[in-house]
């Protein structure tokens, strides 16, 4: 039974009592909700003394809930903690944290987004699904999702659907400040609305911070929008995830995940659709597993670095597979390209790792090549578009056999197609480029 049901019922009775001459009555009950519908009791006292009669509630606070932490710990919510209820407008206390419980399924049957106040704690339980129609409405305030296990097939799931036009799905409406979003676990599956992310901004919103740390999160941008990021005209946006199995798909002509994007482990596969890109702003990779790809646009559209992991890009028909710089210091990168653009529109400097570049039907780099660590493999039509640099190597004409003449002078070369080897390394293959250390 919910609270607000119960206290109906009692504010009813003592409007019935007040009908009896000479008495006043006063009625009280403590904010906290019960265990289970049966455990709620009810004591009414009669002071006769006084001639007033006090009709209290008495709830028992409820069992504390199991939850997975961030980093996987299991936790209990405590006793201060509310269920979720289908007529529920509204979750948390401004300037406060509370933390509220998905026992069971059920569909929200408001005709608006549900609006997040302060600081809210959500407590998706095993086995239960919580759909939201019309998305959840944070404007400054804050939204950590939890689950109780992490199997996919158990998991407390989440579904959300954009409310209107401009908005997100998970986020906030159009030129707002969505606050802090954070998925610790569950399933989660979020469509935005035309020009609204689905987890993150709606239109022209500033200040979006999402981070993911578990749970699998599925993403679907509106028209014009990111699946995961700011939607359009978004500024200061930051994406972090640190583990978690992701899949965004942006809406049509625009990118799946956008902002300021760092990687630091799990799973992230982001498609671009129409002509966007598959990511855009700025990546930062330190572990995980990344896999961009777009049908017509940039698998990465701005600058990446790899420090670790596996970030495996993919050029569409009409754009480079990396339309930025890539420095990569350690880790595996993969970029291909099947188009007419080079696999790279941009510089590569690799430090360390290793580095495979592949473009069918044009340059592999288009800008300047720095190495000075790490294995880089380049093939394309050149494989390069200006001269290398590598720190104490020594160079071999392209279509030189294993025992070419080794040059020193890059004036000496006269195509592009280059092999680079150390002394302790021969050619192997010709015409791509191949760096060893």
């Amino acid at each position: 039974m919910n609270i607000k049901k119960v206290l109906s019922i009692f504010l009813a009775l003592a409007i019935m009592l007040g009908t009896i001459p000479g008495m006043s009555f006063a009625v009280s009950a403590e904010d906290e909700p019960a265990a289970e519908p049966e455990a709620e009791t009810v004591t009414i006292t009669n002071q006769q003394t006084s001639g007033t009669m006090t009709v209290s509630l008495t709830v028992p606070a409820r069992d504390p809930i199991p939850y997975l932490d961030a980093d996987g710990t299991e936790k209990q919510t405590g006793p201060d903690c509310y269920d979720v209820y289908t007529t529920d407008t509204s979750l948390g206390f401004k300037s406060a944290e509370q933390w509220y419980v998905v026992l069971e399924s059920m569909t929200l049957e408001t005709t608006a987004a549900l609006i997040i106040l302060g600081d809210v704690k959500l407590v998706i339980c095993d086995g239960a699904t919580l759909t939201v129609p019309h998305g959840i409405n944070l404007d400054n305030g804050s939204i950590t999702v939890y689950a109780q296990s992490t199997d996919e097939q158990t998991m407390g799931k989440l579904i959300a659907n954009a409310h209107d036009d401009s908005c997100a799905a998970i986020g906030s409406s159009a030129s707002k400040t969505p606050g802090t979003i954070t998925v610790n676990g569950g399933n989660i599956n979020a469509t935005g609305g035309e020009n609204g992310a689905a987890i993150g901004g709606g239109s022209g919103s500033k200040n979006v911070n999402v981070t993911i740390n578990g749970g699998v999160v599925t993403a679907t941008g509106g028209a014009n929008s990111a699946a995961i990021g700011g939607g359009a005209g978004s500024t200061n946006v930051n994406v972090t995830i640190n583990g978690g199995d992701v899949t965004a798909i942006g809406g049509a002509n625009s990118a799946a995940i956008s902002g300021n994007l760092t990687v630091n482990d799990g799973t992230v596969n982001a498609t671009g659709s129409g002509n966007g890109a598959a990511i855009s702003g700025s990546i930062t990779v330190s572990g995980g597993t990344v896999t961009a790809d777009a049908a017509n646009g940039a698998a990465i559209d701005c600058d990446l670095t790899v420090s670790g992991g596996v970030v495996t890009a993919t050029g569409g028909a009409n754009s480079a597979a990396i339309n930025g710089n890539l420095t990569v210091d350690d880790g595996t990168v993969n970029v291909t390209v099947g188009g007419e653009s080079a696999a790279i529109n941009g510089n590569l400097t690799v430090e360390g790792g290793d580095v495979t570049v592949d473009s069918a039907n044009s340059t592999a780099i288009g800008g300047e090549l720095t190495v000075n660590g790490g294995v880089v493999t380049a093939t394309g039509v050149p494989a390069l578009s200006g001269n290398p640099t590598v720190a104490d190597d020594m160079f071999a004409k392209a279509g030189d056999s294993e025992a070419a003449a080794v040059v020193t002078d890059l004036d000496q070369l006269d195509d592009k197609n280059y092999v680079l080897i150390t002394p302790k390394y021969t050619v192997t293959s010709v015409p791509p480029i191949r760096c060893r250390w």
